[in-house]
């Protein structure tokens, strides 16, 4: 048996309010990903989110580095660095949302504050062509994504923080889903 680490501990917290807010139909859980990249050292534990059907996603993860567990387990030490986990919100929306960004922006921005920052982008494809110019992107958009994350790496202080930020996480994913938002 081993000691769990910080991602071990706030990884059980995030999957059991998320698993909690699943059966109170509040969300539904689509997927879930526990990953362990070899060649960087970290791991990253991710959540795939949906209010009932709706054409909106949200990816809730958690990840950690190698620093992290050197710091956590005394091998390096550092003044300045302080071991935790990264936790990151990304609402992957329709491209036709884009068009919302402003009022997006703004509810985001209240409901995370200082803590987080929040960052749009669209996708295009690009579409080769059978004339000289290859690869011209296509005019119109093909997905947006708004990115939530937290300025501060968050431990095992943060657990009664992370579980009220997973219920905004769900909040945040309904407000985007509710067509009278939108008009």
């Amino acid at each position: 048996m081993f000691d769990p680490t910080i991602f071990d501990n706030l990884k059980v917290v995030m999957e059991g309010r998320l698993y909690d807010l699943d059966s109170e139909g509040s969300v539904r859980i689509t997927g879930r990903e526990d990953l362990v990249d070899l060649a960087a050292m970290s791991r990253t534990f991710r959540m795939l989110l949906r209010q009932g059907s709706g054409h909106c996603q949200a990816v809730i993860s958690l990840s950690s580095g190698l620093t992290d567990f050197a710091l956590e387990r005394r091998i390096a030490r550092s003044a300045d660095l302080r071991p935790g986990a990264v936790l990151q919100l990304i609402l992957e929306l329709p491209a036709a949302y884009s068009e919302r960004i402003n009022a997006l922006h703004d509810y985001l921005v209240r409901l995370w504050g200082e803590e987080a920052e929040v960052r749009h982008e669209l996708a295009v494809s690009l579409l080769p062509e059978a004339d000289a110019e290859r690869g011209k992107p296509s005019s119109v958009p093909d997905a947006y994504r708004i990115s939530i994350r937290f300025d501060h790496k968050i431990d095992e202080s943060h657990i009664e923080d992370l579980e009220q930020w997973l219920d905004i996480a769900a909040m945040c994913l309904e407000h985007v889903e509710e067509r009278k938002n939108w008009e």
